[in-house]
């Protein structure tokens, strides 16, 4: 995420860039004190627009960067060794401690649609059908 501000005490700046986008520096203050009016934007091609407008570093300049964060994996999927009394292999997940949360990681993961995950019995089984168990949901 980028963080772009006006230079000077400016309470708004409209810019359009090449590609016919129109973006707006809004929030500015002059008094009691400067505040620059800002824009913030994730998207990689409009942040390379704006730092080759000919107005940057004039009008508009860079206030902050903060890098994406990777999204976190909070489940550990532990894989038990199969046996021969044994043939199926039951997953089980640590991580997950109620049944939105087990909703949310077989729809994610399993690509189960909501309708199938109405309720807890409807979770269960789905997550039998997968040999799955919730170690941690009791």
């Amino acid at each position: 995420m980028k963080k772009y501000g006006t230079i000077k005490p400016t309470l708004q700046l409209a810019i359009k860039t090449k590609a016919g986008v129109h973006v707006y520096f809004e929030g500015g203050q002059s008094a009691p004190t400067y505040r620059p009016a800002t824009f913030s934007t994730n998207k990689r091609g409009l942040q390379k627009e704006l730092e080759s407008h000919p107005w940057f570093k004039k009008k508009f300049k860079l206030l902050s960067y903060k890098p994406e964060p990777m999204p976190k994996n909070n489940f550990i999927t532990k894989e038990p060794v199969t046996t021969e009394n044994n043939p199926t292999v039951k997953k089980t997940v640590t991580g997950i401690s109620n049944a939105q949360e087990a909703r949310k990681y077989l729809n994610d993961r399993y690509n189960i649609t909501y309708a199938n995950l109405k309720n807890i019995e409807m979770i269960k089984s789905e997550a039998a059908k997968l040999n799955i168990s919730f170690i941690d949901w009791q």
